[in-house]
């Protein structure tokens, strides 16, 4: 596997980290089946992949992989629906690369002039692999031009918005430190000057002024849980402002286009996956559920995509996510992720994964616990959480065997701290010697407590259970 990663410093590191790399054994094909996470579909048919960047019109995809057969990553090119497979480069092991936001350049990091040197050790800060150089080329790969000479490590690349500037990460000095350049290499000038902060995985936010980054302490890298936290820092180098404040690896941020959010992934379930962080409010929504390794997450143009890398189906691939339940526009068409839809999505979704299994107690933590509480099924109605828990919920969690209730068509309205849910489901079970079956709609209002979203009154409406 390629060990240069552009959205950290190598996978290698965060396989340390607890095992997160570990592959599955799943059928080709096979995708998540928690109703929790949205639609996602693989694209391309790489032996492995590493990390993937849209372009600017949204329609392509540019990323660091390896073919069957072939020993090192390199850059390829491909459309959003995974044809038209084009590789851009084919010396040295490649990775970090980024389309310019003209779209008439790439860059990428690359060990193409340097495969006799030693090779350093990944999992030591003061041995990285040197000569791991910065390269601008077109995208399709004629006229490549080296842009850094220090043999040192020197990778993470990425361009400002303005497309004025490259970003990239580099221990020329000793450390890992941010820096940017000119196109042309001429002019180089370094950001972060924090010798506790081995810094990386850097991008401009879309306002051009600020860089959203990941870091970790100086001396953490040989720990067996290693603590990372996002940061957001001015280019000029001031104003450094700590994001998160976690036990755990936050990894691989990348800006939301709005400017509001930040994607990246972290390991507070045990293995890596995705969430979107809102920068003022500090909130997190979880975007992706499934065991093994999620991240590097890439969210595309018009904010309705994201990209991210996945061992669900075994060795890492790119996978894409249909974020347009939980997109919005502004009045000047900026699109922008909806924190708290989405958080009501996943309160929605909760329940009904809660109830399949049988879980009353994740159950309890989403519902009110007040007379506030409503349920009407079936013709009858519960008034009270204590009523509807005691009466209804919990003997009908004793009754049903081998649950199936999944949702579909789900629509979500908030309007303050108020938000109404829409949906279809099907339902399956065993009662007794019976198996149960039906269909029908359903309602849920939820309302926003304590910064907390939780239901309040369900109504599910079905013709006759049908029994076999």
């Amino acid at each position: 596997m390629n060990k240069y990663l552009c959205a950290g410093v190598m996978l290698l590191v965060v396989a340390s980290l607890g095992g997160a790399m570990q592959h599955e054994t799943r059928p080709r094909g096979s995708v998540s089946k928690d109703p929790r996470e949205l639609p996602v579909r693989k694209v391309g048919h790489f032996a492995s992949a590493a990390e993937a960047y849209f372009s600017p019109d949204g329609q392509q995809l540019i990323v660091t992989a390896r073919m069957e057969g072939e020993e090192n990553h390199n850059v390829y090119i491909l459309n959003i629906d995974g044809t038209n497979v084009r590789r851009i480069t084919d010396k040295g092991k490649d990775a970090c690369t980024f389309f310019s936001p003209n779209g008439r350049y790439i860059v990428f990091s690359s060990t193409r002039d340097a495969d006799k040197m030693p090779p350093g050790d990944y999992a030591n800060s003061a041995n990285y692999p040197a000569g791991s150089e910065v390269y601008i080329a077109r995208p399709d790969g004629s006229g490549i031009r080296r842009l850094t000479f220090n043999t040192a490590y020197e990778a993470e690349t990425s361009f400002s918005p303005d497309g004025r500037w490259i970003l990239y990460t580099s221990n020329v000095d000793g450390n890992l430190e941010l820096y940017r350049m000119t196109l042309d290499g001429k002019k180089k000038i370094r950001i972060t000057h924090t010798p506790d902060l081995q810094e990386g995985g850097a991008f401009y936010m879309p306002d051009g002024k600020h860089i959203i980054f990941r870091a970790w302490k100086k001396g953490n890298e040989g720990q067996k849980k290693r603590i990372s936290q996002l940061y957001l820092i001015r280019d000029d180098g001031t104003e450094l402002v700590q994001l998160t404040n976690t036990p755990y690896f936050n990894w691989s941020p990348y800006p939301h286009p709005d400017g509001k959010h930040v994607v990246f992934a972290h390991n507070a379930t045990g293995d890596f996956e995705v969430y979107m962080l809102n920068i003022e409010t500090k909130e997190t929504v979880r975007l992706t559920y499934h065991p093994g390794f999620d991240s590097y997450p890439v969210i595309s143009p018009d904010g309705k995509t994201l990209a991210f890398t996945s061992t669900r189906e075994g060795p890492p691939a790119i996978y894409l996510m249909d974020l347009s339940p939980v997109i919005s526009s502004t009045d000047g068409g900026v699109p922008t992720f909806d924190d708290d839809v989405a958080q009501v999505r996943t309160v929605v979704l909760t329940n009904a994964l809660a109830f399949e299994r049988g879980d009353f107690d994740a159950l309890a933590r989403i519902w009110a616990h007040d007379d506030d509480v409503v349920v009407i099924e079936s013709g009858r109605m519960e008034v009270g959480w204590d009523e509807f828990s005691e009466k209804h919920l919990k003997p009908e969690l004793d009754l049903l065997k081998n649950v199936v209730y999944r949702l579909d068509n789900l629509h979500v309205k908030v309007k303050g701290d108020a938000a109404w849910a829409a949906f279809n489901y099907r339902f399956e079970a065993d009662v007794r010697e019976r198996h149960v079956t039906g269909r029908g709609t359903g309602t849920l209002v939820l309302e926003k407590r304590n910064g907390q979203w939780v239901i309040v009154q369900s109504h599910l409406s079905r013709p006759p259970r049908k029994t076999q």
